[in-house]
């Protein structure tokens, strides 16, 4: 803990400051002027999917359509999800569609001025769990010092946000996100932030995922991959069922190799259906090598 504090206390006195609402705003007004066509494109979807959205199944078509529109619609997005009205009257589900295709769609861009419209989702009282995770997961993907300070001090017991917290650290990928998620876990928390954990953890460490960022992050990505690894082994026998599952899943994702060793040096004692799954992970590691 005392190590996370020190982190956020660095952090917080070294990060840029991200574009205030009010900056955020002229921004948005003076493109408005400069490019009305932009405003009047992301107009007409938003006018498009209200009146004729996809099956939920299919919402994924929603980000794909907004993240169509290209670099230039961020300031349109933006306005977007931070105008309720624009949404306001929408279905529960046509609504979610709308605003975490365009949350998804602006956090690729990774742009800091959209961290104060991220922060603010999270901070207000926005009542849909698909909506606060897109929030986070976007302010996850600009990987500042100030996104990093937020997502950490919200990934802790009793947060209201806690879950969207975490699953936003799984992208930022920098040593105290890691540190925080595998911190998180080892104090054995109830299963549903476990499996949450987990699964942040996988994505988190993915060896494919630490591979598509290039050579040059290749020691750093496994010096980080080893420690989830070995915070998800550790919490591997604690678990039971789903979250045992889960825990397993994100191992394999990550594919660290050292798993074999962490796994044998686990005491099975005499929990036969703990060894029996043990036997199983090992054979799916084994398949995927």
């Amino acid at each position: 803990m005392r190590r996370v504090i020190a982190s956020l206390m660095m952090l917080w006195m070294g990060g840029v400051a991200s574009a205030s609402p009010d900056t955020l705003q002229a921004d948005i007004a003076e493109a408005r002027q400069r490019r009305p066509e932009i405003f009047a494109h992301v107009e007409a979807l938003r006018a498009q999917l209200l009146l004729a959205p996809p099956p939920y199944e299919r919402r994924g078509q929603v980000t794909r359509m907004m993240k169509a529109l290209g670099p230039e619609a961020l300031l349109p997005l933006l306005d977007l999800i931070g105008n309720p009205s624009g949404v306001g009257q929408a279905p529960p589900r046509t609504r979610e569609m709308l605003l975490v295709g365009a949350l998804e769609a602006v956090g690729a861009l990774r742009d800091a001025r959209s961290a104060a419209v991220m922060q603010g989702i999270l901070d207000g009282p926005e009542p849909s769990e698909s909506i606060t995770r897109a929030a986070a997961e976007a302010l996850g993907q600009l990987g500042d010092d100030r996104s990093l300070i937020y997502l950490v001090a919200h990934a802790v017991s009793g947060d209201r946000r806690e879950q969207a917290a975490i699953a936003g650290l799984a992208y930022v990928r920098r040593p105290l996100a890691v540190f925080t998620l595998a911190s998180r876990l080892r104090i054995q928390p109830e299963d549903a932030i476990a499996q949450r954990l987990a699964d942040a953890m996988g994505f988190s460490g993915s060896s494919w995922a630490w591979e598509a960022l290039g050579k040059g992050r290749a020691d750093e990505g496994l010096a980080q991959r080893e420690e989830l690894s070995r915070a998800l082994c550790d919490a591997y026998p604690v678990y039971q069922g789903r979250t045992r599952e889960t825990i397993g899943r994100a191992l394999l994702m990550i594919h660290h190799p050292s798993l074999p060793a962490q796994l044998a040096a686990l005491d099975v004692a005499a929990d036969r259906a703990l060894l029996a799954d043990l036997q199983a992970l090992r054979q799916r590691w084994l398949r995927s090598r």
